[in-house]
Order: C-alpha cells, then sequence, then structure tokens
C-alpha cells in the first residue's frame, strides 16, 4: 500500500470522526438543552480535577517519603 494511500486513509478516518462528534454534540443539544449539558460537563470535569489533584498529591507525597528514606 502506498504512503499516498495510507495518508488518505488516515485523512478519511479524521474526518468522519470530526463529523460523528459533530453530529452527537448537535442532538445533545437539540435534545437536553445547552444549560443541562454544560452544567454536566463542568460537573464531570469538577470530579476529574478533584482525580487529578489527589493523584498529583499523592505521587508528591511518595517522591518525598522515598527522598527522605531511600
Amino acid at each position: 500500500m502506498a504512503i499516498k494511500e495510507i495518508k488518505s486513509k488516515i485523512n478519511d478516518n479524521k474526518q468522519e470522526k470530526e463529523r460523528k462528534l459533530l453530529n452527537t454534540a448537535l442532538h445533545l443539544f437539540s435534545e437536553k438543552g445547552i444549560k443541562k449539558l454544560l452544567f454536566k460537563i463542568l460537573l464531570k470535569m469538577q470530579v476529574l480535577l478533584k482525580e487529578l489533584h489527589f493523584i498529583y498529591f499523592q505521587k508528591k507525597e511518595l517522591k518525598n517519603f522515598y527522598s527522605r528514606y531511600c
């Protein structure tokens, strides 16, 4: 398979994914409304940030522990 064909397939897949994402977003916005969706997105982001914050400080504490005692 030629490089041009591979690049063409990659671009086609990328465009297809973008199209599906946009269609899904439009469907959700029209079905649920922008306020409900934005609220849900913000809640999920808040949960994710809490988890990332916990993981970051957990690793930092482990690093400090190992640097002191190992």
